[in-house]
């Protein structure tokens, strides 16, 4: 606890000139108390439900006056692990249905939030958006498969869960956010939350030492919900809070797509240089082959999307090579090298394994084409994919398809390139506004393709899907943000 407090005192610090170019000096003040409150809660409570009675308290007593939840919300999002303890059922029920820092959160900051937004006349109908209807049913899909061999309370819980973890985050993301002072808030909220994790993820490298572990087995959750010390080429794999390694390159390489946006209000000085480095450092000690090639679509789609592009992408080209040729000079530069994706001479069998379970995946998907099945992981062709004792379904499109068919996966990939083509459309009438604008629709453009990319090389689990939906909200809002104001409304920034 001393050494997560010491390290996320720096970076609150360092950060603080900057970061009250974004938001008001006042709320990032609140948002620092709240972060050391809630993680003094994590360690000193010495039981789940103690911590998540000081949740509620604390929610109570702040939440009302907060003008920024969605901000709140993602900086708080990766204070504890996600580790699940289930609800008693008080005699009437086995047990009601499983509980986590993440749903504690969206319960007791987004439902209400939601709640409020549903009945403001001034909302965006549900439904309207196209993207609307994507999400819906995917979630109307899932809700009907939970149903199968299973409880009808079972199927009630998993119903509870879709609901709470799929609908309101996206719900309350899309709806909240309606002009520029909003993004900034939800941005600046998510890349700060970042940054100290990636501060941690570095000790935890540095030092071999898992910070967060101790502290499940204090709270009643097995310490290896956090995946053990896994190691590659003799380097701790870094999980922090984020039970996972490629998770934690995930968080790191989203949360650069946001600060793209949010440079354009800070000062060009050294604290920028630095907040830069901290959360593209994530994306690499993540060592984590999946980010790290979304970080480069992410890159490249920022490039094509701006001005200059040809004079632009000869830089970056030029200054690839420079890396690449400076990089082979030395151990760490060799070392990362070697981790790249099929040019890299280290675990190649990480990628052969990926391409072999979507060779062995298509048999077993034909046989339950439309809506998928419960006991696909029975199936023989399946029976030779064991790693570590699991068949782990390293890609989150074929885990859709195997569970919920082409049904569900039509329309969670269709959630996607609606979203990615309202954002193109809206971006398009951007460029006759202002910079601010436009540079926010470019990031979002790039975080929304480079997540695509990613979660192909990564399972729903942990803080994975609560991103993807998050962002497929952000999208819808500044569709209709850009499309329901023919000038927008900004502070002074400058251009990038």
């Amino acid at each position: 606890m001393v050494v997560i407090l010491v390290i996320a005192a720096v970076v609150f610090h360092m950060a603080r000139p900057v970061a009250i170019q974004v938001v008001p000096a006042e709320t990032f003040s609140r948002w620092r108390t709240a972060w050391f409150g809630l993680t003094l809660a994590l360690f000193l409570s010495h039981n789940f439900w103690v911590y998540a009675l000081l949740l509620i308290v604390w929610v109570r007593y702040v939440a009302n006056r907060e003008q920024h939840v969605v901000g709140l919300f993602l900086l708080l999002l990766f204070v504890a692990p996600p580790a699940a303890m289930f609800i008693p059922g008080l005699g009437l029920f086995n047990q009601l249905f499983p509980i986590n820092h993440y749903k504690l959160l969206v319960l007791l900051l987004l439902v209400p939030l939601a709640w409020t937004l549903f009945q403001r006349r001034d909302s965006v109908r549900l439904g309207k958006p196209s993207v609307d209807k994507m999400v819906l049913g995917y979630l109307a899909v899932t809700c009907w498969l939970a149903f199968r061999e299973t409880s009808f309370t079972g199927g009630l819980r998993q119903v509870f869960t879709y609901f709470v973890d799929i609908f309101i985050p996206y719900y309350v993301v899309s709806r909240s956010l309606r002009n520029m002072e909003d993004f900034r808030g939800a941005f600046f909220g998510f890349v700060m939350g970042a940054g100290v994790l990636s501060a941690l993820a570095l000790f935890e490298v540095l030092r071999y030492w898992k910070l967060y572990q101790g502290v499940l087995a204090v709270l009643g959750f097995s310490p290896w919900q956090l995946g053990g010390y896994l190691e590659r080429m003799g380097v701790l794999r870094p999980d922090v809070t984020l039970s996972n390694s490629i998770v934690l390159g995930y968080v790191m390489m989203v949360a650069v797509g946001c600060h793209i946006f949010l440079l354009a209000y800070m000062p060009n000085s050294w604290r920028r240089q630095i907040g830069v480095g901290l959360l593209v450092g994530g994306v690499i000690w993540s060592l984590s082959r999946g980010p790290w090639v979304g970080l480069c679509l992410l890159s490249l789609v920022f490039v094509f999307t701006g001005t200059k592009v040809v004079s632009r992408l000869f830089k970056a080209t030029a200054l690839g090579i420079v890396a690449f040729l400076v990089a082979l000079q030395f151990p760490a530069g060799q070392f990362l090298l070697d981790l790249l994706p099929f040019i890299g001479a280290n675990e190649a069998g990480s990628v052969e394994y990926r391409e072999d379970l979507l060779t062995q995946a298509l048999p077993v998907v034909e046989r339950s084409f439309w809506f998928g099945s419960t006991d696909y992981l029975s199936a023989p062709e399946f029976q030779t994919m064991y790693s570590g004792g699991i068949i782990d379904i390293v890609n989150t499109y074929l885990a859709v398809v195997l569970n919920y068919g082409m049904v569900g996966l039509s329309f969670f990939v269709g959630a996607f390139l609606l979203a990615i083509l309202h954002t193109l459309r809206a971006l398009r009438k951007a460029r006759r506004g202002r910079d601010h604008v436009v540079l926010l629709g470019r990031s979002l453009l790039a975080v929304l393709l480079s997540i695509m990319l990613t979660i192909y090389t990564v399972s729903s689990i942990g803080a994975v899907p609560i991103v993807y939906w998050l962002f497929l909200g952000m999208s819808v809002a500044y569709h209709q943000m850009v499309l329901s104001q023919p000038v927008i409304e900004e502070t002074a920034g400058r251009r990038v």
